[in-house]
């Protein structure tokens, strides 16, 4: 059985063109919190740097994209278009958003936001 794979389109306002390209081709490594996984939803917080994405906070939307790869425990690769895969415990042809916990492992719910 082949792993599961999320297809992702990210928002990119309010950002400069130059992190689009880097969020795009994948080579930037961001720094993030230790407790951060693959799968996880992120925005931009700083320059270089990702935090958790929470629907119902306004500052830390729109998302860039969601964690594929964490080369140390603090840094990682995030995928802003395209398939993430490796992921557990989601269900084929099934829409998700970005959640309302904005905590590790709970970036993703199937329940659209009301807000």
């Amino acid at each position: 059985m082949s792993e599961p794979n999320v297809g992702f389109k990210g928002s990119y306002t309010g950002l400069s063109l130059a992190q689009v390209q880097a969020i795009l081709g994948e080579g930037t490594v961001y720094t993030c919190a230790s407790t951060d996984s693959v799968g996880d939803v992120v925005y931009l917080s700083s320059s270089d740097t990702v935090a958790l994405a929470d629907c119902d906070a306004a500052g830390t939307m729109p998302a860039i994209g969601m964690i594929f790869e964490k080369p140390t425990n603090t840094t990682c690769r995030v995928r802003g278009y395209g398939d993430v895969s490796g992921l557990s415990g989601l269900t084929a042809d099934t829409e998700y958003y970005v959640s309302a916990t904005g905590t590790t492992g709970n970036t993703l719910t199937s329940t659209a936001p009301t807000t």
